[in-house]
């Protein structure tokens, strides 16, 4: 187990290390790209440009159900993406990346809705954007997986329905009492990767995994329905989450946080509604100044897996949530041009808690006017981690 581990961390070394430089070698001599820079940008309007360079595998699939599985159902995803197709189809493509985006191809929004092929239930491992120093072109590069991922895809339940998931359960060969002894996939940032529930409702992209879950009797109309509630509510509030989106649902669960990224997304999901979650709003600093304000932001490196906490009650005063740090997997870089005028969060270590000055960093706390804040904070207090973690499958 600890070989299989140290694989698949060598091989997420590897995909990040490498792909900048695909990326930057297929750019070179174009007039209007330069150095790619890491800071945050509002998506714009202009056709991303893929970077496509490993082969897609198709994936049959024909349960999600862990006590359906069979030998048959035995994946290898090894350096290679993944399309999931019905198993009872007459006919599907022997090789989807043929209609996949190749190196350098660009695509319009639009054409996710005019191309079929570009709407089939692509399973990726992960995924880069990035934005050239004037935010004229979208570079987008999705992961293959790991070496060594080999195992069973299968639906991970939850005492809290819509937590539900789609995950990985590697092993170490296609016999199906190796199930229990696998341990599910992790992302390249060490947290669990996983295909949502709630991603899953969202998008038409993956009709086939709802036929799958409903033919299993692992979802039911009721949970979807609340899927459907609270993506209305969601959407009200720029909310889309995807494959790959950070999804909370309980105090204890692990997220990270790249702090070069500001404005990076995490939904908080209540009972009745979300809210979002930002690097902003972990790291922001405290300014001394009007000036400093309009500073860039401060950190260009860094990240962290952190989880989120029911601080300490003081008396007289409504409960409330912080942040604790689960482990550095890269310490923070404050930036060279950094101004002097503004309080850094403290340092901090494993296991302690994200603040400023000596007080914690409260979160899910911005007014007593915002309802939905204080609705999915109370949603999180209320919800017992023990509870959901012996939900089993």
């Amino acid at each position: 187990m600890r070989i299989l581990k140290h694989a698949m961390r060598s091989s997420c070394i590897a995909v990040t290390r490498s792909w900048e430089a695909r990326a930057m070698s297929h750019f070179a001599g174009r007039p209007n790209v330069r150095s790619f820079s890491t800071v945050e940008a509002e998506r714009p309007s202009f056709p991303p440009v893929y970077l496509d360079t490993h082969p897609i595998i198709t994936v049959p699939l024909r349960t999600l159900d862990h006590r359906k599985l069979s030998s048959g159902d035995y994946v290898d995803l090894s350096d290679c993406r993944a399309v999931a197709v019905d198993p009872a189809a007459t006919s599907y493509p022997d090789d989807p990346s043929a209609t996949s985006h190749s190196m350098g191809t660009t695509a319009m929004d639009s054409d996710f809705e005019a191309e079929p092929t570009l709407m089939r239930p692509y399973i990726n491992y992960g995924f880069r954007q990035k934005f050239n120093a004037n935010y004229q072109v979208r570079v987008l590069q999705y992961l293959p997986f790991p070496t060594n991922t080999q195992g069973f895809f299968y639906f991970r339940r939850d005492a809290l329905p819509i937590a539900g998931s789609v995950r990985f359960r590697v092993t170490w060969s296609d016999d199906l009492a190796s199930f229990g002894r696998g341990v599910d996939l992790l992302t390249e940032h060490g947290v669990q990767w996983q295909i949502p529930l709630l991603a899953i409702a969202h998008s038409p992209r993956y009709e086939l995994l709802r036929t799958t879950l409903e033919r299993d009797g692992l979802v039911s109309r009721r949970v979807w329905g609340h899927c459907a509630t609270l993506l209305e509510i969601m959407q009200t509030g720029r909310m889309n989450p995807g494959p790959m989106s950070q999804l909370i649902f309980e105090t204890g669960e692990s997220f990270y946080v790249d702090a070069a990224r500001a404005s990076q997304q995490i939904i908080v999901v209540g009972d009745e509604t979300a809210v979002t979650l930002r690097t902003w709003d972990i790291l922001r600093p405290v300014y001394r100044s009007a000036s400093s304000k309009r500073g860039p932001w401060p950190y260009d490196r860094g990240r962290l897996i952190c989880y989120l906490v029911k601080l300490p009650e003081q008396h007289g005063k409504t409960p409330s949530i912080g942040v604790r740090v689960l482990r550095v997997v890269e310490p923070l870089r404050v930036r060279a041009d950094c101004t002097d005028d503004i309080q850094l969060v403290d340092d901090f270590k494993p296991r302690s808690w994200i603040s400023v000055q000596g007080m914690p960093r409260k979160v899910l706390s911005r007014n007593a006017a915002d309802k939905a804040a204080e609705s999915v904070k109370r949603a999180l207090l209320q919800r017992q981690l023990t509870f959901r973690r012996t939900a089993g499958f």
